[in-house]
């Protein structure tokens, strides 16, 4: 579809987050400076980082039966309803009120925007815009 190709540039490199019918695309970019991006998939809060090893993760931003906002921190992340600190790279809270909780992995993949869209034509795009 051409109006996809006009959201970014077709070789954009994405992180691709897909859950059931629903589709999110991140451009890379976004993550590289370190920054946490937030978005809704279908309805769900998900939070979507570039763990120290280099790799996207994303997961359900909902632990304890509430819904997260998160924020990078030198030890990681760091949620602003408790103050508890987590792990990017696995998603499980090391220290705080939520210590011991773990978020709901998403599936991540990396490819070039015209790929992605290709394969989830409904796809939300994140434009990093505040």
């Amino acid at each position: 579809a051409r109006w996809l190709m006009e959201k970014m540039p077709p070789k954009t490199l994405v992180v691709g987050v897909a859950r059931g019918s629903h589709a999110l695309a991140v451009p890379a970019e976004l993550l590289t400076a370190g920054r946490v991006v937030e978005a809704k998939l279908g309805g769900e809060n998900v939070v979507v980082v570039e763990g120290m090893d280099g790799g996207a993760r994303a997961f359900l931003a909902t632990a304890g039966g509430r819904d997260l906002e998160f924020e990078r921190v030198r030890s990681g992340l760091r949620d602003a309803q408790t103050g508890s600190t987590w792990d990017p790279i696995r998603g499980v809270c090391t220290n705080g009120e939520l210590a011991g909780s773990k978020l709901e992995p998403v599936p991540v993949t990396r490819a070039f925007w015209f790929a992605w869209s290709s394969f989830y034509p409904n796809t939300e795009v994140v434009d990093g815009k505040p």
